[in-house]
């Protein structure tokens, strides 16, 4: 399913069309609901695993529609980029001699990194210094927005699937982990009133400046770690996004400001309305993204104004090393989902008007009975 995709309202990027992916059960009927599986940064929402096994399983065992979008950003480093201050800090720290036509005649960005690393462990040293770090380019010309757009872009989609199918809408879920569970819990900060439940497994609080703006701060947005042949451990490269956003120049319209920061933060206590969606969130207190102690923040915030089940283990491979499948179907059983109902009135019904006042800047997230959301920056 193609739709047309909100505007982005803070950078501007002109945008391609909205592609979802829908699997319905064998058969619906008046409880059958919709089920969003929020995938994770680099994975497409039409994989051969989700189309196969587990959209059909989400299926059957919750009587509801299962759909994943492709949202804005979520082709995170298709290719790399070897700017000319990359080779220049390269040359410069290690006493090498590349050039920018030796990456260019190579065949793929892989040959690249192994090329690097072999140069490298002959030094005897086992990771790239954070100065030295490649351009990951998000695919299609987007950009990580982190977490903004995709929840508008879930969203959007949600208004689209309740104009085109009768369903339940007293039972509309959303489950993603890592970045995806995220996204999950930004849907529900931005549609209170819409969905029943909320899982997540590991998920982000808050943007981290890494992930946003690239090469200004000495700390990787991800890390390439390769097993080379004859060294004893993995060699490591850090890499930045080729995000536009800065933190540098306050003059700048790609300046990622304070507003910009806690319209995305789960943890800005004004933002918390009334709301009867129920929060599934499981953490590892070894997570490396999220700290328990934000965590245990969020729950406590989320209880103020919704029910919330919260479990913690002290493995991250407790939670994040079990399959989607087998991890989905053990909450849905435990806490029967296939019979969880909340309100079935969504912020689409009521024509919500809500406003996050950011600072500077308020958004505000105008819902219509036409089933279309309207966000702008005031």
């Amino acid at each position: 399913m193609k739709i047309i995709p909100h505007k982005d309202i803070e950078l501007n990027v002109e945008r391609e069309s909205l592609v979802s992916f829908l699997f319905l059960p064998e058969q619906l009927d008046e409880n059958t609901g919709v089920f969003f599986y929020v995938n994770d940064l680099n994975d497409k929402a039409e994989s051969d695993y989700n189309k196969a096994v587990l959209f059909p399983a989400i299926a059957e065992k919750t009587n509801c529609i299962v759909v994943s979008v492709n949202y804005f950003g979520y082709l995170r480093g298709e290719r790399i980029e070897f700017s000319e201050a990359f080779i220049n800090n390269l040359n410069r720290i290690y006493a090498l001699s590349f050039s920018s036509s030796v990456f260019k005649a190579l065949n793929n960005d892989k040959e690249a990194v192994v090329l690097i690393a072999n140069n490298i462990v002959k030094k005897g040293i086992s990771s790239l210094d954070v100065r030295c770090q490649p351009i990951l380019k998000t695919g299609k010309n987007e950009y990580q927005s982190w977490g903004f757009l995709p929840a508008i872009d879930i969203i959007t989609v949600l208004g689209k699937i309740i104009k085109e199918y009768s369903i339940n809408k007293s039972r509309i879920f959303a489950y993603g982990k890592n970045y995806g569970g995220y996204i999950a819990h930004l849907m529900g900060k931005y549609a209170p009133n819409t969905f029943t439940a909320i899982i997540e497994r590991d998920a982000f609080c808050k943007t981290k400046l890494n992930h946003i703006v690239g090469g200004e701060v000495m700390e990787p947005d991800s890390e390439i770690r390769l097993n080379i042949s004859g060294y004893g451990q993995d060699f490591t490269i850090a890499c930045a996004s080729n995000n536009p956003w800065t933190i540098e120049d306050e003059d700048s319209k790609f300046y990622f400001s304070d507003s910009h920061r806690k319209i995305r933060n789960l943890l800005a206590e004004n933002h918390r309305l009334p709301s009867k969606t129920k929060y599934f969130m499981y953490h590892s207190e070894d997570n490396l993204q999220t700290t328990l102690a934000e965590k245990e923040k969020l729950v406590s915030l989320l209880k103020e104004t919704n029910e919330v089940v919260f479990k913690k283990a002290s493995e991250r491979n407790l939670f994040m090393k079990i399959s989607d499948l087998d991890f989905l179907e053990k909450v849905i059983d435990e806490y029967n989902l296939k019979n969880l109902v909340s309100t079935a009135e969504t912020d689409f019904d009521k024509n919500s008007s809500l406003t996050f006042e950011c600072g500077e800047v308020n958004y505000v997230f105008d819902y219509s009975d036409e089933n279309r959301v309207i966000v702008e920056r005031k």
